[in-house]
């Protein structure tokens, strides 16, 4: 008798336990398509409890004159030259908003040349970059449409945020207050309805109302980035949460069999308790992969989810996140010894463990301490590598993550090992 046969055996058992069937294939599905739909505006909408933001800004290179510009008489160009500085949104943009008492809790910016800007964000030390258009009072005077250009990371709370930030600047554009400002400033001059570009730049402003003028947010995840879905991110937080309960059920199984002198038998039937160990650790790691591959079908053919192209970093990832919970499962069962504790484990422990991993809320919304502890679970680790490949990373980026999960592994399976009894 092989490791094999008893790991099949295992997963037999397993198949025909209805209760297991639906804690390990059913509810990771039911709660993905929940979560996804109650909490989408996490990702998609106004959020909470977001950290304080950084951006940088980069002033865009001048560019070539507006249409029609060489149109225009020498004595227009200059009004609109003239109406566009006495307007000056840059300034109003920096100081007047972006520096305000308000925003100042919650932002901060600083003005950078593009490559440095570019550079920080890549090392996530600013969470975007607002690109300011050349010219930028002179397009709106002219009725122009104007784009703010935005580069973030793919924190979706920040990148919210921002959107709303901004979106509130170019509402406060009111430009009937700026027509009132004019008429309070300064009287009709005389044949103002013969001259399309007036002698008072304020009063020039006023006339944009008529243009229908507006400003576009344009926000795009930072280069070589994608932005993640809501059913993204708890297609992957409901799978490295549920793989988890395959290392509750794995060790349920061993109680079970060392309580019934299953193992006892085997051994007296010439089994080594190395290969009774083995087809335990198998068993469970097909289990878990039997999950995955159920949550990357229905995710993908159902939702359209995009679980990232590197095949190569997918792979890897979920061989060494369902090893690392294989060998979790050998050792819960060495310092577990009766169902009661199995319950605990099911019950509190990796309710705790997906909490801090973010299984539940992404790590960002909650406090600075979690991303911390995060760290140091397993489904915490393959999550955030499982979200690094949907962004578009590839196998290289994500090292790191696969060293940490095969290294738990095997240091639980050793320790598991090291201990496990065939005895009561």
């Amino acid at each position: 008798m092989s490791f094999w046969y008893i790991a099949l055996k295992d997963v037999q058992v397993m198949l025909r336990d209805k209760k297991a069937l639906l804690i390990l294939i059913a509810m990771p599905v039911i709660l993905t398509t929940i979560l996804g739909l109650a909490l989408g505006p996490l990702f998609n909408g106004p959020s909470q409890g977001v950290p304080h933001l950084s951006i940088a800004i980069v002033k865009q290179p001048p560019a070539a004159a507006p249409p029609l510009w060489d149109l225009l008489t020498e004595e227009q160009q200059e009004q609109i030259n003239r109406a566009a500085g006495n307007l000056d949104l840059e300034e109003i943009f920096l100081q007047d908003f972006l520096a305000s008492n308000e925003l100042q809790k919650i932002l901060d910016y600083r003005i950078m040349a593009e490559p440095d800007a570019r550079a920080m964000l890549a090392q996530q030390k600013i969470d975007a970059i607002v690109y300011l258009p050349d010219n930028f009072s002179m397009q709106y005077v002219m009725g122009k449409n104007i784009n703010l250009h935005v580069v973030t990371n793919t924190d979706s709370a920040a990148r919210i945020v921002l959107q709303g930030i901004l979106q509130s600047f170019t509402d406060t554009l009111s430009l009937p207050r700026i027509a009132m400002q004019v008429i309070q400033e300064e009287k009709i001059a005389e044949g103002i309805a013969t001259n399309p570009f007036p002698d008072s730049p304020t009063l020039f402003t006023s006339l944009v109302e008529n243009s229908h003028t507006s400003v576009t947010i344009n926000t795009v995840a930072e280069e070589g980035k994608k932005i993640i879905s809501a059913r993204q991110y708890y297609a992957a937080a409901m799978a490295v949460m549920f793989i988890l309960f395959a290392a509750g059920f794995g060790a349920a199984g061993i109680l079970q069999e060392r309580d019934s002198r299953t193992f006892d038998r085997l051994v007296v039937a010439g089994q080594k308790k190395s290969a009774i160990v083995a087809g335990k650790f198998t068993a469970t790691m097909l289990i878990a992969l039997l999950q995955m591959s159920v949550m990357f079908t229905f995710t993908h053919l159902v939702f359209g989810v995009d679980w990232g192209t590197d095949l190569a970093g997918l792979a890897s990832v979920t061989f060494s996140a369902v090893f690392a919970v294989a060998g979790l499962g050998i050792l819960i069962a060495c310092l577990v010894k009766t169902e009661r504790g199995i319950i605990v484990f099911q019950s509190v422990v990796i309710q705790v463990m997906a909490f801090l991993g973010g299984s539940f809320l992404p790590v960002y919304v909650m406090p600075e301490f979690t991303s911390t502890l995060a760290a140091f679970t397993i489904n915490g680790q393959a999550l955030k590598a499982y979200l690094s490949l949907m962004e578009g990373a590839t196998l290289g980026d994500i090292t790191a993550t696969i060293v940490y999960l095969i290294g738990f592994g095997i240091a639980s399976l050793g320790i598991g090992a090291k201990f496990f009894r065939v005895t009561s």
